[in-house]
């Protein structure tokens, strides 16, 4: 290309894709710069780039290295789409932080990776680069009459083989998790959470998505007055205050609508007590997956009575759900483009074991880490153990986990274990945001009795409640496997 005054040389940046990417040895990230810095069309090929060239110019020009790396490796994520629209691919490119330690299947040999969106760039710019793996992830059913078999690269090698994911694409790999998905919401803007993650959900899974809204109670036996589970106010159900409510919920998820529209999405009104309905329907249906928020009220997640306790109707729901019950309390940033980092969190109960295999299937479906995590309580009942006792638990806890999860994914090895020890929830939500979670899986109770009489573990409550990502609540193994 045409070479400018500054040093920097112009060409257009599309046939680079085509290229192998090479990097010599003693490449940094600081080179990788360097290079977007001379070639400044290349600062096209992401919308990000620019602003990092920057923040990169803006560094000392030497000593930018964290104690702890070792290096950071590039890796690049090619999502073949085949719905809704046309098929089509999306490549992602993203940077991880490489710390010595044990093998890892993520990592190069005898390192492991980590996320660096927490680490300031001027610590980064001088560590090694190097190529990370290539990973494929399929959405959308339809690509079954566009997708070919791929035959094995001959070109460079970019990356040590992931492991759990395969290294040819089958039409049979496509990602059909959720078949039907209910989302029931409030309209209210403590359900908009919720509503982003479950539309997107349908999205990549191609799912049919039945926005579900109730009414309100019925005042009078089976009469056409109801009271209003918004404004509290007595309202005729009749077929002018139906269309009344589905316009109004139309225009909250308007954008929503939009992009994902009719038949794959349909409201869906019903008039009675809230719990009752949504399972009636669910029922019905036989939905996958339900999506909730964690309060039905704007003002509930500021309360201090909720704070104790979770929304009483998303409790009866979690209860009785022949299928995973997906609770989304806050933002998720991290989990529009489906989930990479699952947290199965068990106590070794039989509830647990529907928990598990939600997960397990869940992480298979879309080519995610699994996570397989456990708290020893050891000060629970006010005694505190001998070193000697909690070595036991330790090891007993360890020896569950092999028999009850790791024997039964003799396919799958893109997993870690992890016991730790300390109250529950606090050691849950602590490795959860240590390993950026996306999800976190639990089972709905703890106890061994029938999930009709079993309240809502306290643990998975206080999880709920401050979890930064989506917490399923698994009951019943019905609609799992």
């Amino acid at each position: 290309g045409s070479g400018g005054s500054d040093g920097t040389v112009h060409t257009d940046p599309l046939p680079c894709l085509r290229l192998a990417a090479v990097l010599d040895a003693g490449c940094t990230l600081r080179s990788f710069f360097a290079l977007l810095t001379r070639y400044a069309e290349l600062q096209r090929l992401g919308p990000f780039l620019p602003a990092a060239v920057a923040d990169a110019a803006r560094c000392p020009a030497e000593g930018c290295r964290a104690d702890g790396l070792s290096g950071l490796a590039l890796r690049k994520t090619v999502d073949l789409i085949g719905y809704p629209g046309g098929p089509r691919a999306e490549i992602y490119l993203s940077l991880r932080a490489l710390a010595p330690g044990a093998g890892s299947p993520c990592g190069r040999d005898g390192e492991t990776e980590h996320e660096i969106r927490f680490i300031p760039l001027d610590t980064l710019l001088d560590l090694p680069l190097s190529l990370g793996g290539l990973r494929h992830v399929v959405s959308g059913a339809r690509l079954r009459d566009h997708l070919q078999p791929v035959r094995s690269h001959r070109g460079p090698r970019m990356g040590a083989r992931l492991p759990g994911r395969r290294q040819t694409l089958q039409p049979t790999e496509v990602n059909a998790m959720f078949g039907k998905i209910l989302f029931a919401t409030s309209a209210s803007p403590a359900c908009d959470n919720a509503a982003k993650v479950a539309f997107e959900l349908a999205r990549r899974s191609e799912a049919r998505l039945y926005v579900f809204h109730v009414l309100g109670v019925p005042t009078r036996g089976f009469g056409h007055y109801v009271r209003d589970l918004k404004s509290g106010e007595e309202e005729v159900a009749d077929a002018d205050y139906r269309e009344w409510v589905t316009e109004e919920l139309k225009h909250v998820y308007e954008a929503q609508f939009k992009e994902f529209g009719p038949p794959n999405a349909a409201l869906q009104l019903a008039v009675g007590v809230p719990h009752t309905e949504i399972l009636r329907f669910a029922r019905q249906e036989g939905v996958d997956l339900i999506v909730m928020g964690a309060h039905g009220r704007e003002e509930d997640a500021a309360s201090s009575r909720v704070r104790s306790i979770i929304g009483n109707t998303m409790q009866k729901v979690a209860k009785s759900a022949r299928c995973p019950v997906l609770i989304v309390n806050r933002p998720c940033n991290t989990c529009w483009h489906m989930f990479s980092n699952i947290i199965f969190s068990t106590d070794f109960s039989k509830p647990a074991d529907a928990a598990f295999q939600f997960a397990y299937k869940t992480a298979r479906e879309v080519g995610a880490k699994l996570y397989l995590f456990h708290a020893c309580d050891l000060g629970g009942a006010g005694l505190y153990p001998s070193q000697a006792e909690i070595e036991r638990q330790l090891e007993r806890a360890r020896k569950q986990m092999q028999d009850k999860y790791v024997s039964k994914m003799t396919d799958y090895d893109n997993y870690q274990v992890e016991i730790w020890e300390g109250t529950p929830y606090v050691e849950i939500l602590k490795y959860a945001r240590d390993r950026k979670a996306d999800l976190i899986v639990m089972a709905h109770h703890a106890r061994d009795v029938p999930a009709e009489d079993a309240e809502i573990g306290s643990t998975v409550e206080q999880v709920v409640l401050r979890s930064a990502c989506p917490v399923a609540s698994v009951t019943h193994a019905e609609r799992v496997a």
